[in-house]
């Protein structure tokens, strides 16, 4: 209590032998006024209490929580180590999950990377305590494991998935086999995992919230993106004519290529002029919205009465900016589009969805994406390309079927090495055998027990278990107050038993 109460006071605890020889000793030590906080005197010996650090060095530290993983065997992903620095992506050991009921396993050959997958990465958008170790929610490959109870998918299918909260940049990944479905013939792999986000985006907004019809007008912000030429692509399908914006001349021109007439420039509000005098001052029909702030006004304003909104950002939601509902007194309605909460309110209605896409494809009324490709170990520079809106249709990740590479461990360096020995006094009952137990199961090679009387038979029966599980169990018995005990046991430690 005084050491707690009255600190500085510098209390020294001194444990001595009994008898006259350990006063004397006392009294020596009391007046030597040594900094010790904690000493034991031993037949004329002198004991002080004192820990030796020993830390990793850099080398040790990154050998520790460094893994040697193969590709088309281990399971490891893309993690962000520190959300908002995307110099922190690397590969983190996950291992592989064996799919259960209604489940399957994939072995991931490419990954779609999405804008969402940018704001998760850099701590902008979250979805949950994990959300930063989940990047990526489309992906390419081929069946490597089938669950019980699931029909029409066999191991070696090629195969497309899209799963919002799987984490796709990986190696393996295990869903339910509803989010799965087999790539159309004609369609590489590449262009398949490009495929289900931004076509999903598309024909979910446009064919059934905006429910467009032939001879409408649409108009598509941010045209050049995948979900941009997707929209473009499902517009023309279902007959109407498109108006789209971009950010960069060069977009512009790819998309005047693309034989659309009216192209404009998505980082101003001019747009909204040139839309109304474009179409004679009546307006569009359907605005799919992707730009923030003010740009949400003048699309609204674009509208003619009956005109749909469909805005699929979420950085004004998120924010919760206010907006002036003027413009909607013309019958125009406003659509929110949230394929997460689609896909996890409503799976079923999510899976028909991107089976009616798959659909269009396989009929030959659809064509895959453009697709700019960057290996799984090279996402920092796809991620920079994509926060920079430099590309151009889809960027994907491809992922090596084979070769070698590092990944690191969950939980950093681990807490318990199995090449050291670690000494518990009172180990043998209570909170030290819980200790022990838990020392073991970390990988613990080597235990060594003190305690004042032998082992129960509830002890020796948990010591034994700890033993068969490869654990080696050095007992020491006696009060590590009494002369001899704490020399046995550094001894048994440092000889191994």
């Amino acid at each position: 209590m005084l050491a707690l109460e009255h600190a500085g006071l510098r209390p020294t605890a001194v444990d001595a032998d009994p008898g006259e020889a350990g006063l004397c000793d006392l009294a020596a030590e009391l007046l030597a006024g040594g900094a010790e906080e904690e000493v034991a005197l031993r037949a004329g010996g002198r004991h002080a209490a004192r820990l030796a650090y020993a830390p990793l060095s850099a080398e040790e530290r990154a050998a520790a929580v460094t893994r040697p993983v193969v590709y088309g065997r281990d399971g490891f992903r893309l993690h962000a180590s520190r959300p908002g620095d995307l110099d922190s992506l690397g590969f983190v050991l996950t291992g592989r999950r064996e799919p259960g009921p209604g489940e399957v396993e994939i072995q991931v050959a490419a990954a779609g990377l999405n804008f969402r997958d940018v704001l998760v990465a850099m701590g902008a958008l979250s979805f949950g305590p994990e959300s930063s170790h989940r990047l990526g929610f489309e992906c390419a490959g081929r069946i490597s494991a089938v669950g019980a109870g699931v029909e029409g998918l066999r191991v070696c299918d090629r195969v497309l998935a899209c799963d919002l909260d799987a984490g796709a940049f990986t190696t393996f990944i295990t869903l339910p086999a509803l989010s799965v479905l087999p790539v159309p013939d004609g369609i590489d792999t590449v262009t398949a995992a490009g495929l289900p986000a931004a076509f999903l985006t598309a024909w979910y907004s446009l064919r059934h919230v905006a429910r467009v019809r032939e001879g409408e007008r649409v108009l598509i912000h941010s045209a050049t993106g995948g979900t941009g030429l997707a929209a473009i692509a499902v517009a023309r399908l279902l007959g109407a004519e498109v108006l789209a914006t971009a950010g960069s001349e060069e977009k512009r021109r790819y998309l005047h290529g693309m034989g659309i007439a009216q192209v404009m420039d998505s980082r101003t509000l001019d747009f909204r002029d040139q839309v109304l005098e474009a179409t004679g001052g009546e307006g569009v029909d359907v605005v799919l919205n992707s730009l923030s702030g003010a740009a949400i006004r003048a699309g609204l304003e674009t509208l003619r009465p009956f005109g749909r909104f469909v805005e699929l950002g979420k950085r004004d939601i998120l924010s919760d900016s206010p907006l002036g509902l003027a413009p909607l007194l013309r019958n125009v309605s406003l659509h929110v589009v949230d394929l997460v909460g689609l896909q996890l309110s409503r799976p079923q209605e999510s899976a028909a969805l991107l089976r009616e896409v798959l659909d269009e494809f396989a009929a030959g009324r659809l064509k895959p994406l453009y697709c700019t490709t960057h290996s799984l170990a090279e996402a920092t520079d796809a991620y920079r390309t994509m926060a920079g809106a430099r590309h151009i249709g889809k960027l994907v990740l491809t992922v090596p079927q084979e070769g070698e590479t590092t990944a690191v461990l969950p939980d950093g360096p681990p807490t318990v090495r199995s090449d050291g020995a670690y000494v518990i006094t009172g180990g043998l009952r209570g909170l030290g055998l819980a200790t022990a137990r838990w020392l073991a199961g970390k990988g613990a090679a080597h235990l060594v027990l003190n305690g004042r009387s032998a082992p129960s038979a509830a002890t020796s029966q948990a010591l034994g278990e700890l033993t068969a599980a490869g654990t080696k169990i050095t007992i020491v018995l006696g009060d590590i107050a009494e002369p001899g005990v704490a020399e046995r046991l550094v001894a048994a430690a440092a000889s191994g038993g």
